[in-house]
């Protein structure tokens, strides 16, 4: 925090509209040192769950408000069990615009590897540690709203939507990465839903679900549309993607014991 906090009386703006001004730049500070909130969903063993709780059926509805690249590297080898943020990550809407995140300037946890990820020997094929992949991971973020959960019923799971509109506005985010086995079907579900319904993935409700690659048999999240949203709730949808814009963006927090490094 800088000054705006440590004004005497006689120091604060003598208008009202400087006072609001001060209040404005004070509230974007204390908002930019606390955590965003919403929920991460995570899939572990063949079990997809958001809060440690498993997601029946492994699927869901949602509405995805937005989807960007991520590239993360760490420099230790994967544990499950590890919670440290990446040491160089980067998140962009294109692979040109790829670099690292101007966040990792606020701690020296971080270590940017490149100026720019192309071109970045950890972001070339063959730098992993099985000496096949990446050393940096690429993935999607995806930010989205629940709109509808999956439950068994003696004919098989049945979904149940959420339709009231209310649901929309104060529902808190989910967040998703996805790995790179399921980037390739994301990027099928992107193009041949906006060819059928000609809208834009916020425009529609999806299935999420869990499913075993064909090719490799990794875990893989598979996408499907369902249909598009009702036009009740496109005020609502719209206020929350302009809101997930800048969610998505967000970079990660240092690790709360810095003795690491």
């Amino acid at each position: 925090m800088n000054d705006l906090v440590s004004k005497a009386p006689d120091q604060l703006p003598s208008t009202p509209e400087d006072m609001q001004n001060y209040y404005r730049k004070m509230a974007e500070q204390y908002a930019s040192v606390e955590s965003h909130a919403g929920n991460t969903i995570s899939v572990r063993n063949g079990i997809m769950s958001v809060s440690d709780q498993p997601i029946p059926g492994n699927q869901f509805a949602a509405v995805i408000l937005d989807a960007a690249r991520l590239n993360t590297y760490y420099t230790a080898a994967y544990n499950p069990q590890a919670t440290d943020p990446p040491v160089c990550y980067a998140i962009g809407r294109t692979d040109a615009e790829m670099r690292p995140h101007p966040d990792m300037q606020k701690d020296p946890y971080f270590k940017p590897q490149a100026n720019q990820c192309v071109g970045c020997p950890h972001n070339e094929f063959g730098s992993g540690r099985t000496g096949t992949g990446k050393a940096c991971t690429n993935r999607r973020r995806i930010v989205m709203l629940l709109a509808g959960t999956y439950n068994q019923t003696q004919t098989g799971m049945q979904m149940t939507p959420f339709m009231e509109a209310d649901h929309y506005e104060t529902t808190p985010f989910l967040q998703m990465q996805l790995p790179p086995t399921s980037i390739k079907g994301w990027g099928e579900y992107v193009r041949t839903s906006a060819a059928q319904y000609q809208r834009p993935f916020f425009g529609l409700v999806t299935r999420v679900y869990l499913y075993p690659h064909p090719t490799h048999g990794k875990e893989a999240i598979g996408f499907e549309a369902l249909g598009p949203t009702p036009p009740t709730w496109d005020p609502i949808l719209m206020r929350r993607h302009n809101d997930a814009l800048a969610e998505i963006s967000h970079g990660y927090e240092p690790p709360r014991q810095m003795g690491a490094y």
